[in-house]
């Protein structure tokens, strides 16, 4: 058995992949995964989608393929991190909505403890699960009965895939829900006190490469083992290769820069964060390097909102538009706040510049050139250097590349194949199984700047002008 298969259950879809044990892919299937807005701040998603539609791509895939279960040698999951959700460990049913990492209804709690000095965010699971316990009589019965299990969405796929025999997750993951201790390298006592949290009801943290279980026979007709479980950013940066020093730039519904910092972690600029890559066994000893990562929260939900506003007919317009875009309108495009440097949760996005002459065209270019500023931003607080890898669907534009590298004065490197999350995922899982030769990343020629460096400082100039005033009087958002 030859074949590895890799799932990427990101925010807004969901990706399947069967892989040859090179690296070349066999067959892939894709599908949209919807999220619910029930009331505003709160986001959710449907707990029994997060395991039907992974199954079901599944399922096409190896039908595409001609190929039967029997034949994978392992399944590598890759998942979007801080979305959790409850549920019994008696029946496997859900007790709650998934509660995604966008989601904000721990506002309140959080700038409380800001203002004590402790540096969360909503971006984090420790918040919600503080406010599931409080507020759902459903789980903080589970809890009292022993039957609650709480986690992120590698934890919940892998309780049902193999139905219930294993309740893992791995340093990725765990870190995204801000109850991990990088120097134990286990769940912080001090942190599930602080957020009331008992660790019974949290996973066992193991290895991201390294076989936990096999899927039930009777979901593919045969089991397969479960070989691997990664944070998508960390599966992005294995697929990359991503070694000390090195950075990559993944453009998904969010854009999140991670630079790799071996076992050593330095000082982080506002807004971001250390976090584990990956734990993996090396030479009789398991090995935990991590990396410093920043975000923005909207990349590619910058230009759905654009869809959704009518300024674009579809996503796959993009390009057409933007290059008939002025230049002249300066767009903050903080529509879900500003991540790294500013750490501004409350500021929303802004334009300035528009005229009554203004068209749809300058608008869709004015966010591109935006996000491309915000990244820019991001990339000089993180101190990456003249390179910079890039993947994730915005990477596929001609243009934003461009863009990017005009306004970061660095080369952009995009990956020719955007889905590294999805590869690194089945890369992980090959690695588990013994498969050494599955092939990294391959980027396209480099995208070099365009732009004098004059003109590169005029332009920055301009917008760190625009974030000032879009700034000033933010206050943070009413509680839920």
């Amino acid at each position: 058995m030859s074949v590895v298969a890799g799932i990427d259950l990101g925010t807004t879809s969901v990706r399947v992949g069967l892989f040859e044990s090179d690296g070349s892919i066999r067959a892939s299937a894709r599908a949209p995964l919807g999220s619910l807005f029930p009331s505003p701040g709160r986001v959710e998603q449907d707990p029994d989608l997060l395991v039907s539609i992974p199954l079901d791509l599944l399922r096409r895939t190896l039908d595409e393929a001609d190929l039967p279960a029997s034949e994978v040698a392992a399944i590598g999951l890759a998942c979007q991190r801080a979305t959790f959700l409850g549920w019994r460990a008696s029946t496997g049913t859900p007790l709650t909505p998934a509660i995604g990492w966008q989601d904000n209804r721990s506002q309140v709690r959080v700038d409380q403890l800001r203002r004590e000095g402790i540096p969360v965010t909503t971006l984090a699971s420790c918040t919600k699960i503080e406010w599931l316990l409080t507020n759902s009589p459903e789980a903080r019965a589970a809890h009292e009965h022993g039957d609650l299990r709480v986690g992120t969405i590698d934890s919940w796929l892998t309780w049902k895939l193999t139905d219930g025999e294993a309740f893992v997750t791995d340093p990725s993951n765990a870190s995204a829900t801000g109850l991990y201790d990088l120097r134990h390298r286990d769940w912080s006592a001090a942190a599930l006190d602080l957020f009331h949290i008992d660790r019974s009801v949290l996973p066992d943290v193991t290895t991201t490469a390294g076989i936990v279980g096999a899927t039930a026979p009777a979901l593919l007709g045969h089991s397969v083992p479960l070989a691997a479980r990664a944070g998508d950013q960390q599966a992005a940066c294995f697929a990359h290769q991503t070694s000390e020093g090195e950075a990559k730039l993944t453009l998904g519904t969010s854009a999140m820069l991670d630079v790799a910092n071996g076992t050593t972690p330095g000082p982080v600029p506002a807004g971001a964060h250390i976090l584990p890559l990956w734990r993996l066994e090396a030479h009789g000893e398991e090995i935990e390097p991590s990396c410093v990562e920043g975000s923005i929260p909207t990349a590619g939900a910058a230009v759905e909102w654009l869809v959704r506003m009518n300024l674009l007919e579809s996503i796959d317009q993009l390009d057409p538009v933007a290059t008939r875009g002025s230049g002249l309108v300066t767009v903050v495009p903080a529509l879900a706040g500003l991540g790294t440097p500013h750490d501004l949760s409350a500021i929303r996005a802004s334009f300035s510049g528009i005229s009554l002459d203004t068209e749809p065209a300058d608008l869709v270019l004015g966010v591109l050139d935006g996000l491309a500023h915000r990244c820019a931003e991001m990339a000089d607080a993180l101190a990456v250097g003249v390179n910079l890898p890039v993947d994730g669907g915005l990477s596929r534009s001609r243009v934003f590349p461009q863009r990017l590298a005009d306004t970061t004065g660095r080369n952009i490197l995009a990956a020719q194949d955007p889905e590294t999350t999805l590869r690194g995922a089945a890369r992980l899982a090959a690695a588990a199984v013994g498969v050494d030769h599955f092939s990294p990343v391959v980027s396209r020629e480099p995208i070099e700047p365009d732009i004098s460096g004059d003109e590169r400082e005029s332009r920055r100039s301009a917008f760190a002008v625009a974030v000032s005033a879009a700034s000033a009087g933010t206050v943070s958002p009413p509680a839920l």
